[in-house]
């Protein structure tokens, strides 16, 4: 059991805060910002949509050589099927697809090269750039949105911009290449008032700098919100098959075993997965329509509490 401080964290960890209301009951809501992230996407994705866009979901993930079932028949004589201890060595696969099916020519799949437990340790800005030049965006249609996670190598930027420890020089050059009106006699806190005000407005990210030289666009996922993206589905039918069929426990028998499932993963099954998340935003956002109407029904204030977290209900109306 843990204790309500690590709950605490976690649920803070996720984005959640705490607000009361007026029985003076405490409720989980969500930030603000991560909101608004999921409305503009939703409301993103149905203009692109509706303008005939293909829409492409792109992911990575990973799988060791001992993804196995943890439970198998045997026949009382402990002769059955052991997974060992280590879980062995592991493949990277990155792939793409809509509701035509994968991306052809797209899939990439290769070992791993670090033993740690986090697999993005094993794919990087180069390594995805050079997969979405060489291998996605030579079979993408015109005007294809390309819809991604927050993963660092997605986001990583074609400039930096100043934070308030930069040079005074380095903010006034900022301004000055991005076209943004400053008195030159500024001092540095009010040079970077300004920045902040207009730093969101010229986000560049190279994922999107390349995309946008062939025509293409990119659309991010809101955190926290995988449901959105039907590829974790596939992912999902692609590890149940490994799962059941790996009994070499070998790599390069789990590389056969991915090939095979993907190839036979066809347009009907890409357009369920497909059709379960639209299903899924289109439940949000009747949700955020409630949420609204619940919202303006309440009256928060800041409470005196020294934790910021913590909201309280006026009953002065």
């Amino acid at each position: 059991m843990g204790s309500k401080d690590t709950l605490r964290r976690i649920m803070h960890d996720l984005n959640f805060r705490f607000k009361r209301v007026k029985n003076n009951r405490q409720i989980l809501a969500e930030k603000e910002d991560v909101r608004y992230m999921r409305i503009k996407y939703l409301r993103d994705i149905k203009k692109y949509r509706s303008e005939g866009r293909d829409i492409v979901y792109a992911d990575e993930t990973y799988i060791h050589s001992s993804h196995t079932k943890e439970y198998v028949w045997y026949d009382g004589s402990n002769m059955g099927l052991k997974k060992p201890i280590n879980k062995g060595e592991r493949l990277i696969i990155v792939h793409a697809g809509s509701e035509k099916g994968f991306v052809p020519g797209a899939l990439l799949i290769y070992k791993s090269s670090q033993s740690t437990g986090d697999y993005h340790d094993n794919m990087n800005k180069s390594n995805f750039e050079q997969w979405l030049e060489n291998r996605l965006i030579p079979n993408l249609n015109p005007k294809t949105v390309l819809v991604l996670d927050n993963a660092a190598y997605h986001n990583t930027r074609v400039s930096q911009i100043p934070n308030s420890n930069s040079k005074k020089a380095d903010m006034q050059a900022w301004l000055t290449k991005n076209g943004i009106l400053f008195d030159p006699d500024l001092l540095r806190p009010e040079l970077y008032e300004i920045i902040k005000k207009n730093k969101f407005h010229h986000i560049e990210y190279s994922v999107d700098k390349i995309m946008s030289a062939h025509g293409q666009v990119v659309l991010r996922l809101p955190p926290y919100h995988p449901d959105f993206n039907p590829i974790e589905n596939i992912w999902a039918q692609i590890k149940g098959h490994v799962s059941s069929q790996n009994v070499a426990m070998n790599l390069t028998k789990v590389k056969e075993l991915v090939e095979n499932k993907v190839n036979s993963i066809g347009p009907e099954d890409w357009k369920k997965v497909v059709e379960h998340a639209k299903k899924c935003e289109a439940e949000f956002m009747r949700w955020e329509h409630k949420i609204d109407g619940w919202i303006e029904k309440l009256l928060i204030h800041v409470s005196d509490s020294s934790d910021s977290d913590d909201m309280q209900i006026s009953d002065s109306d």
